[in-house]
Formats: structure tokens, sequence, C-alpha cells
């Protein structure tokens, strides 16, 4: 068909297409174009381009797609180039969008058909229309892309259904367990006599987990609307603020083990208990707060200086203020440090449950007198923390299995909501282990002057008890006592 334009309405572009005639561009209503034409859907504008940036910006990158006649062979397809005298643009499409990476993801593959249709093998309807897709010019140099890549729209019943649901229960989560890590540790920074070793370690997981809480209701509440270099920042904080609240829990799995397992030089070495636990806190920050640091650092630095394939980069702030979904960064510099570390928690209360139980018999076999007294109440003391720290590793082990696992299976959806919700209640089940006990609460109700008694006072006191465990303590020269009592100068 031949058309006759007037002067005002087409130019000559400077592109050469395919079979290298030069492009005239014109413009038409959409039913009269997609009538005589294959209609190709752009995702940006005409002169617009996603040039290292997610969003469009101004670009002087043709777009020129290929085209394919699709063949049907036995058990499969035959791709054959073709060259189309014509085609359509549109740049309409209103939908929230996924790219495709096949140098990256198995099954990535799209081919665009004569008929302006999109072949994508491997989904569940192969043959998408133009309000299904849309092609782009895309270049990121640090993410080695540099052509035209395919995008496809979410289902819709998914986003409106599926993502508002999952979106709305983490948003509320997140809310409501900010508020309660927040009040677990000013209840704590209230209460002296909860601010032992095992209170402080506590703190500093609690506010570790506040942060990270903080930090991932702004990436999702306004990720959307960030700079991309805020975005990553946000993104590296919720990683260091994560990493840290595991690294203090396994802190406390470890100082619980040590409790009841050997002693080593450093728990008897000298000066008062303060001074001991104080250093065993300098020890025990270096590692909760140095681990994360130089994992957030490292994982910076891959990012930043291309210092690994593009399959495991993290794209920090790249399409999400998070690790990217397109790689396996998250899998790498997330879930490989962490993984090790529940592991270790689980060794070290199997550890400590055996430990304990060896502990238990022997006061059993204790004479009743003061020191055995003392044993038992300091026995009963550590109990109670190992129980505490089993509850808290529950929480944190069993809800960020869930996580691992969700983030590996997209069906069904009910995995998502399962560990989106019981990772973002964690804060209220920490308040319930930690603060709604009898001891804490009336302690916290004198501190507040609501009752005339005098504080609780804590479980441990300044004389030290050894009880009697075969990896412990020497034997000594009497035959009657099983316990040796040090006390503190």
């Amino acid at each position: 068909e031949i058309l006759i334009l007037e002067e005002n309405v087409f130019c000559i572009d400077n592109i050469v297409n395919r079979s290298n005639s030069v492009m005239i561009k014109f413009c038409q209503s959409v039913d009269t174009a997609c009538k005589q034409n294959p209609c190709v859907q752009k995702c940006c504008p005409d002169g617009y381009g996603m040039i290292e940036s997610k969003s469009c910006t101004p670009s002087d990158f043709d777009f020129n797609p290929q085209f394919y006649n699709i063949v049907s062979t036995n058990g499969g397809f035959e791709l054959v180039e073709a060259i189309v005298p014509s085609f359509a643009i549109l740049s309409n499409l209103e939908c929230d969008k996924f790219i495709l990476r096949p140098e990256s993801t198995e099954g990535d593959f799209s081919y665009l058909e004569v008929d302006g249709r999109l072949y994508v093998p491997k989904h569940s309807d192969p043959h998408l229309t133009a309000d299904k897709y849309c092609l782009e010019k895309v270049i990121f140099p640090e993410d080695e892309m540099d052509g035209i890549y395919t995008f496809l729209c979410f289902p819709e019943d998914y986003m409106v259904e599926d993502t508002s649901l999952q979106f709305t229960l983490c948003s509320l989560g997140l809310i409501i367990s900010s508020v309660f890590l927040l009040a677990t540790f000013l209840v704590y920074a209230c209460l002296p006599s909860l601010q032992n070793l095992h209170g402080k370690t506590l703190m500093c997981h609690v506010v570790s987990l506040f942060a990270a809480y903080v930090c991932l209701s702004v990436a999702q509440l306004s990720g959307e609307d960030l700079d991309l270099f805020i975005c990553a920042a946000v993104g590296y904080c919720i990683l260091f603020t994560f990493l840290a609240a595991f690294s203090w829990l396994n802190i406390m799995c470890f100082d619980i083990w040590w409790t009841f397992g050997v002693i080593r030089s450093m728990g008897q070495g000298a000066g008062t208990r303060k001074q001991r636990e104080r250093r065993r806190f300098i020890v025990y920050s270096i590692y909760a707060w140095g681990v994360p640091s130089a994992l957030t650092a490292i994982t910076a630095a891959v990012d930043v200086w291309d210092l690994s394939p593009a399959v495991l980069k993290p794209d920090m702030g790249v399409y999400y203020c998070w690790f990217s979904k397109m790689t396996y960064g998250i899998a790498v510099y997330f879930f490989g440090p962490v993984s090790p570390m529940i592991t270790c928690n689980v060794v070290l209360f199997v550890l400590t449950a055996r430990n304990c139980s060896k502990v238990k018999a022997e006061i059993h076999r204790m004479q009743q007198n003061s020191i055995g007294d003392r044993c038992k109440r300091r026995y009963q003391a550590d109990k109670t923390k190992l129980i505490m720290n089993a509850k808290l590793f529950i929480v944190m082990g069993v809800t960020w299995t869930l996580e691992i696992v969700s983030s590996f299976l997209t069906e069904p959806p009910w995995i998502w909501y399962l560990s989106d919700t019981a990772n973002a209640l964690q804060g209220a089940l920490i308040f319930v282990i930690f603060v709604l006990k009898g001891r804490v609460i009336r302690t916290l109700a004198y501190r507040l002057g609501f009752r005339n008694q005098g504080p609780i006072r804590p479980n441990t006191t300044e004389h030290l008890t050894t009880c009697y465990d075969p990896y412990r303590v020497r034997k000594t020269s009497s035959n009657t006592t099983l316990c040796a009592t040090i006390t503190d100068s």
C-alpha cells in the first residue's frame, strides 16, 4: 500500500533498518496502525531508553528489534529471522513489569514474531500480545546488559490480590514489630538489674533488629521514590543490621553454652565478676559488630568494582532497595553467612542441653547445705536464660528458614504470607519472651512507682558458685563438698 504523507506529519530517522532502508516515522491512530502492521510495545516513549537507570531517560540509541518466523517442529520449534518492511510502535503499556534476562536465567528467552506477538517458550501462555509485554533498549555496564530486553507484565490477579495482601501484611507486621522491639529495649535500658552480660547482648540484638525493621519499612514504603544512591544505602543498612542481629543471637547462644560448658581462661581471669563480664562483652562486640561490617563492606566492594560475575552481583538499589531478584547475590552475601550462624546455634544448643543435664545430675547428688543451695539457685538462673535463648532461637531460626524457602519458591502464595508475617511479628514474640515475665513486670512496676515493694534482686549474686562437672572444676581434697565457691574481691 502506498501512503502519501504531508510534510509536517513524518520524519526521516537516521536509523537504517535490517533491510538497509532508511526508516520513516509518522503518527497514526492505534487502530489504523495495528490493523496494517505488526504492533510492538516499547516500554519508554520514542527517544527514551533505560540507559544506566531503571527509569526512562533520553536516549539516541536506535530501537530496531529482530523479528522471527516461528516454525513448529517435532517436539520443538525453529527460528527463522524475518525482515518486516514496517511495524508500529506503541508506548502505552501501564503495568508492573519484570525483566527477562536470558544470559543469566534459564527459561527467559523470548522472540518477537512477525505479527507483533512475543513468543516466550517457557511462559504459561507462550504467545503474548502487545498488552502483556514491552521491549526496550537497556544499558547497564555493571550488569553486562547492553541490548533490547523484554519486560513482562505481572499477572493481573497476582498484582492486585496476592502482592497487595502480602505488602499489607508485611508492612503492618513491621510497624507492630518495631514498636515491640523498641519497648523491649527501653524496658531493659530502664532496669539496671537486667543489664548483666546476658541482658546487654539481648539489648544489642534487639536494637539491631529494630534498626533493620525501620530501614526495611523505609524501603517498602518509599523505595520507588528514593534516589538510586540512597536506595542502595538503605539496602546496605538492612544487610548490616540483619547480619548484626544474627551475630548477636550467635553470641547469646555461645554465652549460654559457655555458662554450662567448659570454663576457659578468660572466664576465670583476674578481676571482679563485672570486670570479667566487661572484657567478655568487649570481645563479643568485636565479633558481633565486626563480622557484619566486614561482610557488608565486601558486598559493597563487589557491587561497586564488579569483582564477581554478573549472575552473582548484589545489584543493591538497582531494582529494589535490597538485593536484585535477577541474580544470586542474596544467596551468596546474605543467606551464605546466615546459614552457618543458624547451624552453629543448633550445635551450641545441643551441647548446652547435654551439659545442662550433667550439671543437674550433679546438683541432685549434693548435700543440702548453703553451698548446695547456691549451686541450685545459679543453675535455675542459668537454666532460665537457656530456655529464653532457646525460644529466641526458635523465633529467629524457624521464621528465617521459612524466609529462605519462600525466596526460592514462588508457589503456593501462602508460603510468602506465612514467612513474611512470621518474620515481621518477631518483635512481638521477643517482647513476650523477655518482658512479659513476673519478675520483670514487678521490677518495672516498682521502677515506675506503681509498687511500694523494693525491686526484685537479680537471680545471680556476687558469689560465683562453680558446680561440679568433670570438665569444669578440679577435684578438691574434701570428700564431702562437690562445689567450690569463688568470692569476688
